[in-house]
């Protein structure tokens, strides 16, 4: 199997192999000596390596948590919709023929699918309702209190910090996508010239390429 056809794990776990086996192995230690991979060549190849494998491990953990974010995102986003989607249609029924109260809380308009457009409709709804006394009394008849409205507006709120929440760990998130993407790039540049010089020093003694994870065709 290619590198290229490998994935980033195996390619990883093909080094750990290579390097370490290079070093372990003292017949094969002395062979790539004699063609210049000596031990500073070998530590050289261990900190690239290793490198990679950090940056690997951290992309996995900026992942997860860029995944966790937008899972807490989304459910208090969902958790605003179903709320505003319940006082909009009740809203919608009290100032049915008051044509503009319907305009000032956006009702007369289709909801916006993008989610900016659709919060600040949102947000409007909530701020001109929690300024007018006389709509909140009106609201009492649908059951809409203005305590409920003021946890509303929280709740708006909670939305927008896990959405920069999100946002942030998604920053953090393609940063370490390319860290380790470099990493990687860089391992697989150190591989694929150490192994033309194992096959060189090895060229007597094919076999022994097979311990540093390099196939061989018998």
């Amino acid at each position: 199997m290619s590198r290229k056809s490998q994935t980033e794990l195996q390619r990883i776990d093909q080094g750990k192999t290579a390097i370490g086996n290079s070093v372990a192995n003292a017949e094969i230690s002395e062979l790539l000596a004699e063609v210049g991979y000596g031990t500073e060549k070998m530590q050289e190849g261990q900190s690239i390596l290793s490198s990679a494998i950090s940056a690997y491990d951290n992309n996995k953990v900026e992942d997860t948590e860029t995944n966790l974010a937008h899972d807490l995102f989304d459910d208090k986003k969902e958790e605003l919709e179903k709320i505003y989607a319940k006082h909009r249609k009740r809203a919608k029924l009290r100032f049915d023929e008051d044509a503009s109260t319907l305009v000032k809380l956006e009702l007369h308009k289709a909801i916006p699918t993008t989610y900016l457009e659709w919060l600040e409709t949102v947000k409007v709804f909530y701020k001109v309702l929690l300024g007018d006394e006389a709509l909140q009394l009106s609201l009492q008849g649908v059951k809409i209190s203005q305590t409920e409205l003021q946890e509303t507006q929280g709740l708006i709120s909670q939305t927008e910090k896990l959405r920069e929440a999100y946002l942030n760990e998604d920053g953090e998130s393609q940063d370490a996508t390319k860290i380790k993407d470099k990493s990687i790039k860089n391992l697989d540049k150190w591989m694929v010239i150490s192994y033309s010089y194992a096959e060189i020093a090895l060229e007597d003694k094919p076999q022994l390429l097979e311990s540093l994870g390099k196939f061989v065709k018998s």
